[in-house]
């Protein structure tokens, strides 16, 4: 079994799948995504933020994510 990654690791793998995405949020949020994450796989994260920068696309056709993009993708 591959164990999930701890706090330091989600917050390194969502600024990752973020690294060339304009965010309007700051550090702070990133650690509240890591810390609502607890519970998932590396993998699953790396969708999660996927789906919040569709839901950037569709809603602006830009890359400009944002919180209520985290919210949308989390349901």
């Amino acid at each position: 079994d591959i164990p999930l990654p701890d706090l330091k690791h989600r917050v390194k793998i969502i600024a990752y799948y973020l690294r060339n995405v304009l965010c309007q949020f700051d550090d702070h949020f990133l650690l509240y995504l890591a810390k609502k994450t607890r519970a998932l796989s590396g993998r699953v994260i790396e969708q999660l933020v996927n789906d919040a920068i569709t839901y950037a696309l569709d809603r602006d056709g830009l890359v400009f994510v944002r919180k209520s993009d985290f919210e949308l993708a989390f349901n």
